[in-house]
């Protein structure tokens, strides 16, 4: 269990923090507001119930839906 967020830096300030310039030519992306390598980390299986048999597993969980978005990421940077 997490007890405490694990990206902050130790003497962080918001005085360093404002200091940080963009990451790209006129972009406003820094290293204050880009996600960390441990943002979004999962793993997930799907399969159908005859998958399910065959590895011996039980399912947790039961996709009911599901939607999808997404933008171009040349856009991010601007």
């Amino acid at each position: 269990m997490h007890t405490e967020d694990e990206g902050i830096r130790p003497g962080t300030t918001l005085e360093g923090l404002a200091k940080m310039n963009a990451l790209f030519p006129n972009g406003i992306l820094t290293p204050a507001t880009a996600s960390q390598i441990c943002d979004g980390a999962a793993a997930l299986l799907i399969c159908n119930e005859r998958g399910l048999k065959k590895l011996g597993l039980q399912p947790i969980a039961r996709i009911h839906g599901m939607a999808l978005a997404g933008s171009c990421p040349v856009s991010w940077f601007c």
